[in-house]
């Protein structure tokens, strides 16, 4: 019996700490996520993006997801009662290899927005695209325009 109580203590301060977290990123707008540097991946906290209406539905606004991001350790978000600039790391698809935002996995890649362009405009410069499908030998991208679409 005793057991069994201590279990169930157990259970309410888990549920109830876990509550609070999701509470406090909502205060603080963020969403969990990872980074991943030279091939390591650091568990964290990403400043939200904004969101558009799609088929009247809300989602984040992708493109805005493809220049960088503000990304806080994990450690840190715990231990600080509200995020200061101090606490935030930016990242640029220069500064990192990819990166998880929620169920979202973006990964840096060299990319041509116009490749009809002429001189400098034709030179592919590093963002982060959004992954849709890896497979064994292919993995296919997504890149947002302006719109989100």
């Amino acid at each position: 019996m005793k057991k069994v109580f201590l279990l169930a203590i157990a259970a309410l301060v888990s549920v109830n700490s876990f509550a609070q977290y999701e509470t406090k990123m909502e205060q603080q707008n963020v969403i969990k996520g990872s980074v991943i540097v030279n091939g390591e991946k650091i568990d964290g906290y990403i400043k939200k993006k904004p969101t558009v209406e799609v088929n009247g539905e809300k989602v984040p606004a992708m493109y805005l997801l493809q220049e960088d991001i503000s990304f806080i350790e994990k450690n840190t978000f715990e231990t600080i009662d509200k995020i200061k600039g101090k606490n935030i790391v930016k990242y640029s698809p220069k500064d990192c290899d990819g990166f998880y935002y929620g169920d979202y996995y973006f990964e840096t890649r060299k990319f041509c927005i116009d490749p009809t362009a002429m001189g400098t405009n034709a030179i592919p410069k590093k963002i982060f695209l959004h992954v849709l499908k890896q497979y064994d030998k292919v993995t296919f991208y997504a890149f947002y325009d302006n719109t989100g679409k």
